[in-house]
């Protein structure tokens, strides 16, 4: 019997033979297949720049698993090396934390500045299991500064950690003043009594660019008081105190200092190197970390009929210092100021004018006020944020019902999304007609980062 049409006659028996054959060479072909994929696999898996090239293009929850292959990849993995090839621009912020507008203060709201925005990396922080929650003290480059308000062996000490949000790692900080052995205080001098040293604030500094560890420096209450006479109740003593991810303990940086001045050590702003920190009155200061050098940081002068500064933002952004202060009517229209590198003065970046987001978002005017009062135009400048190309530099406003960003150059606005923004009480009452004011300093940016903690 045969299998034939008008030009091909073909037997059952060259019908199996072709089918046998064509079974071999598929065999042959995978087994050919399959060694070629050894032989790339053994390639790959034995050149640790091309694995870290391949590795560098998946998702960060596929790194994520890929950390427990082996020991080897987890090294390349965690290495400084792939975190600059993962993220080369490691200024590119994705997000920002701002507080809930809620009565849990644990909780952030979350607002994406991708175009293709992902999930929140969180809503509260639960890394650690404490009753009271955790809060974010400052953002730098990927890792956060947090603490909780649960007491060790005193009310008034808290536990700190530095936290990193991609990867979900963190570390608890010995306290400063602490015993680097035992964590127990260290008696002030002439006394068997331990007494908790008073922390002013801190501050985390961290750029990988630079290295991948970081620093946080303390400002807290002396061991002892400076030999230098203070006759002005407004000087107060402090004493500076570096914790370094490298050596992983606490070291006091010189001699305690004297300053009179406000301000505010807890919100402090790292920027090449060195934290900066300012007040309404009194000096306005930086620490140069490398150096351990305290300076004072000049500011422009206060308006004569001022007795205060009236600052309303100061912030970085990819190695620019901002300042922006208002001191007159109406307050839509400012200047916003940028540090020379060499931190000698400031000059003029910026000229804003907001009356065209005035016009899109009419509550921005309070209704029953003069345009004079300088709290007629309600808003927020939460962040200065500096592009690779200035002409998309912008700023991040908080208005009534949304987050606006607004261009710096080419001074145009959009609504990045709308936010509700009420003042809640603790028992959950809205204030009708209330602007809940975040200020810089509650503004928490969130950058992708696998550096470790």
């Amino acid at each position: 019997m045969s299998c034939q049409d008008s030009n091909l006659h073909i037997s059952r028996g060259d019908m199996v033979e072709v089918k046998v054959s064509e079974k071999i060479e598929s065999a042959k072909s995978k087994s050919s297949q399959l060694q070629v994929v050894k032989q790339l696999n053994d390639v790959i898996t034995s050149d640790d720049d091309l694995l870290i090239q391949i590795l560098a293009r998946l998702p960060v929850k596929s790194l994520l698993r890929f950390k427990s292959v082996s020991n080897r990849w987890l090294s390349l993995i965690s290495s400084p090396e792939f975190c600059r090839k993962l993220y080369p621009d490691h200024h590119s912020v994705s997000g920002i934390f701002l507080p809930a507008t809620s009565p849990n203060p644990d909780h952030y709201d979350f607002i994406s500045l991708e175009d293709n925005p992902d999930s929140a990396p969180f809503e509260s922080l639960t890394f650690v299991d404490d009753p009271l929650g955790i809060t974010i003290l400052q953002s730098c480059h990927g890792l956060f500064l947090c603490c909780t308000s649960t007491p060790r062996s005193r009310p008034e000490i808290y536990d700190f950690y530095v936290y990193n949000p991609t990867t979900k790692l963190f570390i608890t900080l010995p306290h400063p003043g602490h015993n680097p052995i035992t964590n127990q205080l260290v008696p002030l001098p002439g006394s068997n009594r331990e007494r908790p040293r008073y922390i002013h604030g801190l501050n985390l500094a961290f750029d990988p660019r630079k290295s991948p560890h970081y620093k946080v420096v303390c400002i807290r209450s002396p061991d002892s008081m400076p030999d230098i006479d203070i006759d002005d109740t407004a000087e107060l003593a402090y004493q500076i105190e570096i914790y370094s991810s490298k050596t992983r303990s606490w070291s006091r940086s010189g001699a305690p200092f004297v300053v009179r001045s406000n301000a505010l050590f807890n919100k402090g702003v790292f920027c090449n190197g060195a934290i900066h920190w300012i007040g309404t009155w009194g000096s306005c200061l930086y620490f140069n970390i490398e150096e351990e050098q305290l300076g004072e940081m000049p500011m422009p002068p206060v308006p004569e009929d001022w007795e205060e500064r009236r600052y309303v933002y100061f912030g970085e952004s990819r190695g620019h210092l901002h300042l922006v202060e208002i001191y007159r009517s109406p307050t839509t229209h400012f200047d916003v100021y940028e540090m020379e590198k060499d931190c000698s003065c400031w000059f003029v970046k910026y000229r804003v004018d907001l009356d065209a987001i005035v016009s899109a978002f009419p509550r921005m005017a309070r209704s029953y006020s003069d345009p004079s009062d300088l709290n007629h135009y309600v808003f927020d400048i939460l962040s200065v944020e500096r592009e690779a190309k200035d002409d998309e530099s912008h700023i991040l406003l908080h208005v009534p019902c949304a987050i606006v960003s607004y261009n710096l150059k080419k001074k145009t606005f959009k609504k990045i999304c709308d936010f509700a923004s009420q003042s809640v009480d603790v028992m959950g009452t809205v204030f009708e007609g209330s602007f809940r004011m975040f200020r810089w300093w509650g503004l928490y940016k969130f950058v992708e980062s696998f550096h470790s903690v």
